[in-house]
């Protein structure tokens, strides 16, 4: 009789065990019904996936929200609510739906997160108030437009995933007085072109941008007062046109300085003169008109190429010189003590080569510091305990020499780009 009751309670005890096994396991599927499928259509309306009532039955709309929500947090794809996803349902921290301009059924959590990463990134400095109004579309626009994305305004997966990425690109400097360590190398760019002759001290005053007006008007980018890649790019190169250069009319006379794309009417006759000279060399082909366009910049630059000077197209004060028989020092590239996002240069290649070496084999090897170069700079910091900014600076550069020197570590082992 005891050995009957010992078996009897072994049974029970195993039922017991394969019961809590199978409640930890439980899936929810469409068709279900009851307060399990409640709690999912509310987490999921918390998140701004899920719109319709929450009646307990697992329809059509809340297997829709189920796979949105698994998509967007990198889940199995299958409109199950299985463990992982109810897991994440509860956490409290799970990504919340895209959004997109004028819809009812966005949640203030999910506007909030973007407003919070928009500001991080510099595009949004309003309330983080949870409201998409005009404000945080016009952000999203000014994200979209840097980061080469369709300009629609609206917060669906490309735009969300750039934006929670280390690869995105951050907002132009052009709020004003506003102070940041990236004003502060504005500035000494500047004065070292000479267009900025006050403190460094990164507040982004009328000075700065004063400034930065009469840099853009020099180097022929559009004048608006504000640092986007284009004027970032230029103030980080060596041959940008310097304010000496700019107030310059001539070196020789009262000749100016003609850039591509002239037209006014008082430089006809110098551009003419430019014309003439480099035909009788032999560089230039076409018509003595006064138009400077086409292959007269073509032929001024083949010019300065045979000649030592900055291949730019320009004839400012060191062209003029030599055309005239006069000679200078030929320029001499000066390496950047910084490589950033936007730069586009032979030095960019060689640090896209020297990561590529480090086993970041995502890296384009084309002089252009894209979102690839800057994803792979800033893994590698990372991984150095470097300041994360994917800026190639001193310390990181100093870094990836020392890496490519050492002579048992050929590549970089954890590499992945």
């Amino acid at each position: 009789m005891k050995k009957i009751i010992s078996l009897l309670l072994a049974l029970v005890l195993t039922l017991s065990a394969c019961s809590v096994a199978l409640a930890a396991d439980v899936v929810l599927r469409p068709g279900d019904k009851g307060d399990a499928v409640k709690e999912v259509q509310t987490l999921l309306t918390s998140y701004g996936y899920y719109s319709g009532k929450i009646n307990g039955s697992y329809n059509t709309a809340t297997t829709t929200a189920v796979r949105n929500f698994q998509r967007y947090n990198s889940l199995t794809v299958d409109g199950k609510v299985g463990p992982k996803t109810m897991a994440v349902l509860k956490s409290g921290n799970a990504v919340s739906a895209p959004l997109k301009p004028n819809e009812t059924n966005n949640n203030s959590a999910s506007v909030k997160m973007v407003q919070t990463l928009l500001r991080d990134l510099g595009y949004y400095n309003g309330k983080i108030d949870g409201k998409y109004g005009k404000a945080t579309i016009a952000a999203v626009k000014m994200f979209q437009k840097y980061n080469e994305l369709p300009i629609d305004g609206k917060v669906g997966e490309d735009t969300l995933n750039r934006m929670k990425s280390s690869a995105a690109i951050k907002a132009p400097v052009n709020q004003k007085d506003s102070y940041s360590t990236e004003n502060k190398h504005i500035q000494e760019r500047l004065k070292y072109y000479g267009y900025y002759t006050g403190k460094i001290d990164g507040i982004y005053g009328s000075g700065t941008i004063a400034a930065v007006k009469a840099f853009q008007r020099a180097n022929g980018l559009k004048v608006d007062g504000a640092v986007g890649p284009l004027t970032l790019a230029k103030l980080d190169s060596n041959n940008a046109v310097s304010k000496k250069d700019a107030d310059q009319a001539t070196d020789v006379g009262t000749r100016p300085i003609l850039r591509p794309g002239d037209k006014e009417a008082a430089k006809v006759k110098y551009i003419k003169e430019v014309q003439t000279i480099l035909k009788a060399k032999g560089l230039y082909t076409g018509e003595i008109d006064g138009v400077y366009s086409g292959i007269i910049v073509t032929a001024v630059r083949l010019f300065q190429q045979q000649n030592g000077l900055t291949i730019d197209g320009r004839v400012g004060a060191n062209t003029w010189k030599v055309l005239l028989g006069g000679t200078v020092t030929p320029s001499v590239p000066v390496r950047p003590s910084v490589l950033r996002p936007g730069d586009k240069n032979a030095y960019v290649k060689e640090l896209q080569q020297n990561l590529v070496t480090l086993g970041y084999s995502n890296v384009p090897v084309d002089g252009v510091y894209g979102a690839k170069t800057t994803a792979a700079v800033k893994a590698l910091q990372r991984k150095h305990a470097l300041d994360v900014d994917g800026k190639a600076g001193p310390k990181t550069l100093a870094k990836i020499n020392e890496l490519l020197n050492a002579a048992s570590t050929p590549s970089d082992p954890d590499a992945n780009g």
